[in-house]
């Protein structure tokens, strides 16, 4: 790999993107990645990079919201992103500057998640940060579209606690 290379790959994870405010059915607000709906294959090729980051950086990543629960009922992605979690022990430990060596710095930091975008296809990809509980602890296994991912178990408890 040449230095020109290099330069090229920074420049592709220093994109922006518009957050707008959304409110969600509990009163809280999310944010929206914006008003563009990307394919199942963008998707999946996000959520395929996504895995293979944490992998890289030893972390244990699993699926959140709509991510998990269109993998649970075994349907094709929709929407606007991908949506990951972690742990906070795992993500305050020395494999975030791994994660971050793969994937660039995020575009954006808030208490509750960070966004990192696929430099391949734009999809953003938001790292939700959980505090301890056992439904993430003790995850579970699903194979979707020919690979094994981690969601909370019992997911059904996992909305319950971070709604």
């Amino acid at each position: 790999m040449n230095l020109q290379n290099t330069k090229k790959s920074k420049i592709q994870h220093s994109l922006t993107v518009e957050q707008i405010p959304v409110k969600n059915e509990v009163g809280g607000s999310i944010p929206s990645a914006g008003a563009i709906s990307f394919s199942h294959d963008k998707l999946l090729q996000a959520l395929y990079w996504t895995w293979d980051a944490f992998e890289r950086s030893s972390m244990g990543m699993f699926l959140v919201y709509d991510t998990a629960q269109s993998v649970l009922d075994n349907v094709d992605l929709k929407g606007e992103r991908v949506t990951v979690g972690i742990r906070n022990n795992e993500w305050i430990s020395g494999s975030t500057s791994i994660l971050k060596a793969f994937t660039g710095e995020p575009l954006e930091k808030t208490k509750e998640y960070e966004i990192f975008k696929n430099p391949f296809n734009e999809v953003p990809i938001y790292v939700y940060i959980f505090s301890e509980d056992i439904c993430i602890v003790n995850t579970q296994q699903i194979f979707y579209k020919n690979e094994y991912f981690m969601l909370p178990n019992p997911y059904k408890r996992f909305l319950e606690v971070f709604p």
